[in-house]
């Protein structure tokens, strides 16, 4: 009995180690109409062009609509104002700092066509060095972008910004 508990917990501590240490991938395409996050291995949210870009949920077995609910007014009630949790917005801000700075990117790329062609000129001197931006005039104004992470470095600031509460 107690191999099978510590097998069992072998194996939920592994799987949990995988989902955190797992790729997280952000893709947007303008050029083919592809938006979507994805866990490798997990799920994956994409916005579908054909529906009207509805958001759909895929995973390993099943794919969801995640449509909106039609929300209900609910009744009014009196209630009793809770103490609002007063927060250190200095340590708020480190944390979004932290997390924004754990997404890395992989790919991205801006076709540019501003329709001037003196204005193009000026956009190729000031956005060549620079890298990413390809500057045309044939009216292509398109953007891909890939975002990189891993959950666990997500989390980490987190973790550590709810300790210091």
């Amino acid at each position: 009995m107690l191999t099978a508990i510590l097998i069992l917990f072998i194996l939920v501590l592994g799987v949990i180690i995988w989902i955190l240490f797992t790729p997280l991938h952000i893709y947007i395409s303008t050029r083919d109409d592809e938006y979507y996050l994805r866990l490798s291995g997990l799920f994956s949210i994409y916005l579908d062009k054909r529906q009207g870009f509805s958001p759909h949920l895929k995973t390993v077995f099943k794919t969801f609509s995640l449509k909106g609910q039609k929300k209900t007014t609910p009744k009014k009630t009196r209630s009793k104002k809770k103490p609002s949790r007063t927060t250190d917005i200095k340590a708020l801000l480190v944390m979004i700092r932290k997390v924004l700075s754990s997404f890395k990117i992989k790919q991205f790329r801006l076709d540019i066509d501003s329709g001037d062609c003196i204005t193009n000129a000026y956009l190729i001197a000031l956005l060549t060095p620079i890298g990413g931006f390809r500057i045309n005039d044939s009216g292509d104004n398109n953007l891909l972008l890939l975002i990189w992470n891993r959950p666990v470095r997500i989390a980490w600031p987190i973790l550590k910004y709810w300790m210091k509460f």
